[in-house]
């Protein structure tokens, strides 16, 4: 019998240590700072906000100041990409600024477009990056606003393959690997762009 409840007993740890290693992809939402930035294709379309979101780095910006920004990750698919922000509920009327930056680090940036004059009404952004690199898109309060707001565009490269999905499953048999060992996983049919950005 104790053979049997300690059996039980390991077969849980694994099990838990398996869930553990699962991976999947990033689900919709904000990103608070660079390196927790959310996957733009996966929130084309819903409406966000940036309510309750304090000014992280980058604190300013060739056209403005930080205050309660929100960033999101996207890839081009060919190069050109337009997007489309649409504010609305402005608690103060003084709408939303827009900043694309690369960075390899959330760091370092490198400024590339900057749109900040108060937006209240619709804007757009039209951008040239290069194929399957990653971007951030900004979207900041101006001078403090808090809108709801939404993002639509083309160009911007989908996370494909099968999401959620694990890859280690709980009926496998366990991995057993030493410290200083190396894991290699190799992602196949993940789609043209992204996939890799976009793991956990």
């Amino acid at each position: 019998m104790k053979k049997m409840l300690r059996m039980k007993y390991i077969y849980s740890i694994v099990f838990l240590l398996l869930m553990a290693f699962t991976v999947s992809y990033a689900q919709p939402g904000n990103g608070f700072t660079c390196q927790e930035a959310a996957c733009l294709s996966e929130n084309l379309g819903v409406t966000l906000n940036n309510g309750g979101s304090p000014p992280t780095p980058p604190l300013s910006f060739s056209c403005g100041v930080t205050h309660n920004n929100l960033f999101y990750s996207f890839c081009p698919e060919t190069g050109p990409v337009t997007l489309n922000i649409t504010p609305a509920n402005c608690t103060t009327g003084q709408g939303v600024q827009a900043i694309i930056y690369q960075t390899d680090d959330c760091a370092n940036f490198n400024e590339l477009v900057c749109i900040s004059n108060g937006n209240t009404n619709p804007f757009s952004i039209n951008f040239t990056g290069t194929p399957c690199e990653t971007y951030i898109l900004m979207i900041d309060g101006f001078s403090g606003d808090v809108c709801d707001f939404t993002v639509t565009g083309t160009g911007i490269a989908a996370i494909t393959g099968p999401p959620l999905e694990p890859i280690l499953d709980p009926s496998d048999d366990p991995i057993v690997m030493c410290e200083g060992e190396q894991l290699d996983i190799e992602i196949t049919n993940g789609g043209q762009c992204c996939t890799a950005n976009f793991w956990e």
